[in-house]
């Protein structure tokens, strides 16, 4: 059976916080022996965002994650997933339900999505990724019943 992926917030624009939020995930990648999607979010809601062309946002932000995903480790798998969206953390909430994730990391600077259908890790900056990392999440609440 194969393991639920963490998905993992690629800054865009390649800030300095991405090498530690990277490295933790690769951590747990590694303990939880799951995959890794890098999630990037192109964020703008209308075409007009984008320049010239209503996909120039998106396919950058695609050329940064294959850029990061060269960083991994060869023996963690590795996908991105580049989407649009009108603001990060709704990005991520959609990546981390439609990759079915146990697991969604983010730096300190981002934004945490609220009601991510997984747990959320926030990467403190300047973190050097442990030998066995040590991760709590609480569950997102049940929705209440219709």
């Amino acid at each position: 059976m194969v393991a639920k992926p963490i998905v993992v917030a690629v800054a865009a624009t390649g800030r300095s916080g991405t090498p530690d939020v990277l490295a933790c995930a690769v951590a747990a990648a590694r303990l939880l022996r799951a995959p890794l999607v890098l999630a990037g979010i192109a964020v703008g809601e209308r075409p007009a965002d984008a320049g010239e062309r209503p996909d120039a946002l998106r396919a950058a932000v695609a050329r940064e994650l294959h850029r990061q995903a060269d960083v991994v480790p060869d023996d963690v798998p590795c996908t991105v997933h580049a989407r649009r969206a009108a603001s990060v953390p709704e990005g991520l909430r959609a990546v981390a339900a439609e990759e079915d994730a146990q697991l969604l990391v983010v730096g300190n600077g981002d934004r945490v999505p609220r009601g991510a259908s997984c747990p959320v890790l926030v990467t403190p900056a300047g973190t050097s990724a442990p030998e066995r990392p040590a991760v709590a999440a609480a569950p997102a609440p049940a929705a209440a019943p219709a």
